[in-house]
């Protein structure tokens, strides 16, 4: 009980100051990104022969969302804020077995790293990319 009560605590901490480091939507790549998840949930989406445009593994997740809960620029980070969350809770599951306090020194850590809280406020495949390659090595 006390190992969920102190993952939640942290993984509540991440969630706040993620969201306290919220942004709004910028007009580059999110904005495209957004833009392209938008169209798949209307039908419009045309597949394009550039690899950029294409990103399924951050427009479908987003698309999905959009479509569950509606356009809002917190429903679009969302998909990079559950990669984050998934970050840490499989560090915390990878690590527990090796020490009592390496998992929520590792975690802990991660959690209030400023770049990747940046990236988990924001419509970037970049988190997304992280939080999976990183569960796929261990």
């Amino acid at each position: 009980m006390r190992r969920i009560a102190g993952i939640s605590a942290i993984l509540v901490l991440a969630i706040a100051l993620s969201f306290f480091n919220h942004r709004g939507i910028a007009p580059s790549d999110e904005y495209l990104y957004s833009f392209h998840a938008w169209q798949i949930t209307t039908g419009d989406f045309e597949l394009s022969p550039s690899a950029f445009h294409n990103r399924f593994g951050q427009l479908l997740p987003m698309a999905f969302f959009i479509w569950l809960f509606g356009g809002h620029p917190y429903v679009l980070t969302l998909w990079s804020l559950l990669s984050f969350l998934l970050l840490l809770v499989g560090l915390w599951v990878l690590l527990r077995k090796k020490g009592s306090w390496l998992p929520w020194a590792a975690i802990g850590l991660i959690a209030l790293n400023p770049s990747l809280l940046r990236l988990a406020a924001d419509v970037s495949h970049d988190l997304v990319a992280t939080a999976f390659s990183t569960l796929a090595v261990f």
